[in-house]
């Protein structure tokens, strides 16, 4: 909510002037939540730490680094990929709705889930078969 404030409330409210509202919430309305928040964390209760803690939640912070690793040089493959089924999901989504509009907001939603889809899987299968067996092997080289 404090983030969807239009910028004229907050430089009304906290008497700003020229300095932009965004100075606040950086340095120093926010601090006291994210610290209440990760206090919360840290004592492993609340909603958000059992949500983090499901093992779904899990296999994707193991993957993360090939996640964020992949996401670049994936995104042309993917167009690419995405460009050979395209006029297929085309014909499909217009069997649905006639408003052009409609039809090109949903393939970008299509395309944009195949590559997170894309870049998760291929993230998941490097933990897998790449960083695990690497880092036992190191572990077994320097007996860590």
């Amino acid at each position: 909510m404090i983030s969807m404030t239009p910028d004229a409330v907050f430089s009304r409210w906290f008497g700003l002037g020229e300095k932009p509202p965004n100075f606040i919430l950086r340095h120093g309305f926010m601090c006291p939540i994210y610290a209440v928040f990760l206090y919360e964390l840290a004592q492993n209760r609340g909603l958000v730490a059992r949500l983090l803690s499901h093992p779904w939640c899990e296999t994707l912070g193991e993957a993360s680094f090939g996640i964020f690793i992949f996401q670049g040089p994936l995104i042309f493959p993917s167009l690419l990929l995405f460009g050979l089924v395209s006029p297929m999901l085309k014909s499909l989504v217009e069997q649905f709705t006639t408003n052009p509009a409609t039809v090109t907001s949903t393939l970008e939603v299509i395309r944009v889930t195949f590559t997170v889809l894309l870049v998760i899987a291929l993230a998941m299968l490097s933990v897998r078969y790449f960083e695990k067996p690497i880092a036992k092997r190191l572990k077994a080289r320097w007996g860590l």
